[in-house]
């Protein structure tokens, strides 16, 4: 269980342990973290915050101000924005600690700290590893500020590989070498040679000023909200998202340490280290990064993220010429001989929190991965409900999107829709253009609908071959089921019956589209994939009353109308509904990971009556007026869901919004946007 709603990797009994090692240390204190918002920077703030510390956050400052891990604590800390290379944003930090009432700690993790990022940023790497912790340092002493602790985050990488001249220095048991306080440092990159140096620095301002500094070499570390670039984060990342894991060499050997534990190790060195020494820890065990990656995806595959992925060595992710490190192993004896400090979370618990972390919280490092090769998109109906989201996601994840709206494009014309694809010249397609609508329009423009939404498709297959197009995605529709299918709907049952009268022209026209994607696949070779998602709804859906579907219309009618609103049929009707931005993930992932012929529901697997549905939302909108179900209009489709388990066999998908909060953001965007939806629908 987690100690706090936010994010917080810290669980109820991880907190009660930071409480009885460290409150005494802590607790009440004045607390200073550089690199705050960081990887390790976050998780060391979050306990500091569990502690009930008085937290100084330095973040780097960037003209958006925004924080990406710690703005769920925002409230319960102070936070600083500085850069370790302007010694004046410094100075002013520092000034404002000489007001705490007390020695504050200082956890000095800030720093520019990938190894392969070095080599093509050396200047910026040596400027705010070496100079910044100068800066910091010397800040420190012209202001006269005490403290109880300076701890530097020195690393693993300082001590490079064995040098022969030096080799006796070094000790090896039966698994091979053991790196300890002791051993000679031989550093390979440029990155670890600035940490040598800030290492020497916080060593030389104890000697020389009394700055009570103390470095903490960590072996390692991985876990949730870390850089995808690095190799944890690259391994998981590739592994959710294709089915090749590229890596550089595969036998360097690493000693590997869950974040919480790092953590651990700053609070254990910053409460009971001794001033001027040195100490160095991890999980005590290395392992290849070939079997490394293996361990990774074999906890991903049992947990139900990915299936079988192939490990790739490529030249292009190699340290340049001699660089590599080749064995890291922790002796961590000396802290634990003098703090009972030792690692709690082992490799597997670990790897599987934190793919599980990588698994949830997609947009956060989509952006940020090196392998992502840039495709070029078409979302026809981009600027529709479904499709604003999907160009959003896309566009996150680093792809060039063209966006077909109907005002530019009328899809039923084949010349529009030809010089649609000239313009765009896609890669891949996403075909979610549509005529739509409720009961009561559906009702109205039978004709309009069939037409449309099968001319509009026909075209898009049409093109899509002569194009030679990757991928085409097509959006179907739960209309298209049997009117008496049975509960839930499963893929196979399509084609055991006719829709449902009301909707049957719009749900056979997408049928049709179906047998057209499969004709084209089996005899062109085209790659266009199925999808049959259930209702959906959520922010910028259609409120338009003549033509809204059953959640918005319901949303807006109760708000505008709050002593009594008129609904159709009886209420006993079931849907599922789907939240939007679940549908997009769905898309998304079968874009990635499916190639068949057979279409595939997207869907909750939870069914809800429409009476249950219009009383949750008056709960939720606060309406107290009076329903009246009129029972002369018809109902549509006696009961519909999804049987959603081919999504997640064939591509991992499994929705994750709980309807009830689906409504709670969906009705909040339209307490905010009601004026100019009402004003733009009328």
């Amino acid at each position: 269980m987690k100690a706090d709603q936010h994010d917080s990797t810290w669980t109820d009994d991880a907190v009660a342990d930071l409480r009885r090692d460290f409150g005494d240390f802590f607790t009440g204190r004045t607390c200073l973290v550089t690199g705050a918002d960081g990887f390790m920077g976050s998780h060391l703030t979050d306990a500091l915050v569990q502690l009930d510390a008085n937290v100084h956050a330095f973040v780097r400052a960037t003209s958006s101000g925004a924080l990406n891990n710690i703005a769920p604590l925002r409230t319960r800390i102070k936070v600083h924005f500085a850069d370790l290379t302007d010694k004046t944003s410094i100075d002013y930090l520092v000034k404002d600690l000489l007001h705490a009432p007390d020695k504050p700690y200082v956890f000095h993790l800030g720093a520019q700290a990938h190894v392969g990022e070095s080599w093509h940023r050396p200047y910026e790497t040596v400027t705010a590893n070496t100079i910044g912790t100068l800066n910091l340092l010397q800040s420190i002493v012209d202001s006269g500020l005490e403290l109880e602790k300076f701890d530097t985050a020195g690393t693993s990488e300082e001590y490079g590989n064995v040098h022969e001249d030096v080799a006796h220095h070094h000790d090896f048991d039966e698994d091979g070498l053991i790196l300890h306080e002791r051993s000679p440092i031989n550093p390979k990159s440029i990155y670890a040679t600035s940490k040598v140096a800030a290492d020497f620095l916080t060593m030389n301002y104890h000697d020389a000023f009394g700055v009570p500094g103390v470095v903490t070499r960590m072996f390692n570390n991985y876990g949730p909200r870390q850089n995808p670039r690095y190799v944890t984060g690259t391994i998981i990342t590739q592994a959710l998202t294709r089915e090749t894991v590229e890596l550089g060499q595969l036998e360097p050997m690493r000693d590997f340490c869950f974040c919480t534990d790092g953590v651990r190790g700053h609070l254990m060195v910053a409460a009971r280290g001794i001033p001027g020494d040195l100490y160095v820890y991890g999980q005590g065990k290395n392992i290849s990064m070939r079997d490394w990656a293996e361990l990774i995806l074999r906890v991903g595959r049992e947990q139900g993220h990915w299936e079988a992925r192939e490990i790739v060595s490529t030249a292009d992710r190699y340290r340049p010429g001699a660089s590599e490190v080749m064995a890291l192993r922790v002796g961590y004896d000396k802290l634990n001989r003098e703090t009972d400090w030792e690692p709690h979370v082992s490799w597997e618990d670990g790897v599987a929190r934190t793919i599980a972390w990588y698994a949830e919280n997609r947009p956060r490092w989509i952006g940020r991965v090196d392998w992502l090769t840039q495709t070029k998109i078409l979302v026809t109906g981009g600027g529709g409900f479904l499709g604003s989201h999907l160009v959003e996601r896309l566009e996150a994840d680093g792809h060039d999107v063209f966006v077909a709206r109907r005002a530019d494009y009328d899809l039923t014309k084949w010349d529009d829709a030809a010089r649609l694809f000239a313009d765009a010249k896609p890669e891949q397609v996403f075909h979610l253009a549509g005529d739509v609508g409720g009961i009561g329009a559906n009702r109205v423009n039978p004709g309009r609908f069939w037409y449309a939404n099968l001319m509009m498709g026909a075209h898009v297959l049409e093109l899509s071959r002569e194009h030679g197009l990757g991928k085409l995605v097509i959006a179907g529709t739960v209309c298209a089921y049997p009117k008496f299918a049975a509960v839930p709907f499963q893929e196979d049952d399509l084609w055991n019956g006719y829709p449902e009268e009301t909707n049957a022209p719009y749900g056979v026209a997408k049928k049709s589209i179906l047998v057209g994607a499969q004709s084209y696949r089996e005899q062109y070779g085209l790659d266009s994939i199925f999808l049959l998602p259930a209702n959906l709804y959520g922010p910028r859906d259609n409120f338009d009353l003549e033509t809204s579907h059953v959640i918005p219309g319901l949303i807006r009618k109760m708000l505008d109308n709050p002593q009594h609103v008129t609904l159709w049929g009886d209420g006993s009707p079931t849907r599922e509904f789907l939240y939007v931005d679940d549908c997009v993930e769905g898309l998304v992932l079968a874009a990635e990971r499916y190639d068949g012929a057979e279409p595939v529901n997207l869907g909750t697997g939870a069914e809800i009556s429409i009476r249950e549905l219009a009383e949750q939302i008056a709960e939720l909108v606060g309406f107290e007026g009076e329903i009246e179900w009129d029972t002369s209009m018809p109902n549509g489709q006696p009961r519909r869901s999804l049987d959603a388990s081919r999504a997640r066999e064939l591509f991992g998908f499994e929705a994750r919004t709980p309807l009830r909060d689906g409504l709670e953001r969906t009705i909040a965007w339209y307490r905010q946007h009601a004026g100019a939806t009402a004003g733009a629908q009328a």
